[in-house]
């Protein structure tokens, strides 16, 4: 049976929802549809109820998702162990780690080097959603991945790296430019360029507004990768909120990077992986 498809189910089963599963797996509707029905087909059983609300497991549903859960958790535990005996064999160990474009840029360089020295070599994979991240360490397809705290699972060891503010980025004729910080309120009226949909800034953004019972946020242009962010702002596109070390890197002389004031305007950042040898292996060169 495809692992993939044993993982999606899973995705699908915590997000309650087809819809919302395949656009955090970066999958069609049809397709993801397609993949639960061929375990159905496999296992001769209905797994979910399905309703306009979303869908809910069946009792074979539940049972085969408990079942499946901790068994594809064993094989990517066992998986990443194996690459932990190279160690002690005096060899190089490569561990396959994903991370989200700002951690790959800007927070992982350095410790690569230094992990390289110490014989232990990365091979890093960059997607731009956690949900995404965590679906591929469950599926075995990597050894270790740098996540948003809010988006861990328990089929995985994790262990918290750092908190990190949130900034907007504006151009340096904006109204904001005088400003030493900003309000959620302040920004009910601007347009922004955003990430898309799955990511989780955008959907804090979202959240936030709701919140503080706002219209609705006014994207002026959404960007599918964070690097081009700083360009399409700097081009008057709109503002954008960027994490800490995205905003000390912007590489435009005419761009301000001011922090939100809000004590929910960050991310936390964790570190998990199938296996806890790996996590906490990883965990001693990689954290701050």
């Amino acid at each position: 049976m495809n692992l993939e498809f044993i993982a999606n189910f899973i995705q699908t089963a915590d997000h309650r929802s087809i819809a919302k599963a395949s656009e955090a797996l970066n999958l069609t509707h049809p397709a993801l549809g397609k993949q639960i029905r061929k375990l159905e087909s496999y296992y001769g059983v209905t797994l979910f109820y399905r309703s306009a609300a979303g869908v809910q497991l069946t009792e074979a549903g539940r049972v085969l998702y408990e079942r499946l859960s901790r068994v594809l958790g064993e094989l990517s535990s066992i998986r990443s162990e194996m690459a932990t005996f190279s160690v002690h064999a005096g060899m190089t160990t490569v561990l396959k780690v994903g991370t989200l474009p700002s951690l790959a840029a800007y927070y992982m360089p350095h410790k690569m080097v230094e992990m390289e020295r110490k014989g232990i070599r990365l091979n890093v994979s960059v997607q731009n959603t956690s949900e995404l991240l965590l679906q591929d360490v469950a599926a075995g397809e990597l050894d270790a991945a740098m996540i948003d705290d809010n988006k861990t699972s328990h089929m995985v060891w994790s262990r918290k790296l750092f908190h990190e503010p949130y900034y907007i980025i504006v151009p340096d004729n904006h109204r904001f430019c005088a400003e030493t910080s900003v309000s959620i309120r302040d920004l009910a009226a601007e347009l922004f360029v955003m990430y898309p949909k799955a990511c989780s800034i955008r959907k804090w953004v979202n959240d936030m507004f709701h919140k503080q019972r706002l219209d609705s946020v006014r994207i002026q242009t959404e960007i599918p990768f964070g690097d081009y962010i700083p360009g399409y702002v700097a081009a008057g596109a709109g503002i954008a909120v960027v994490p800490q070390m995205t905003a000390q890197h912007l590489g435009h002389p005419t761009l301000k990077a001011i922090p939100i004031a809000d004590p929910e305007a960050g991310r936390t950042i964790t570190l998990i992986a199938a296996a806890e040898t790996v996590g906490k292996q990883l965990y001693s060169h990689v954290r701050t």
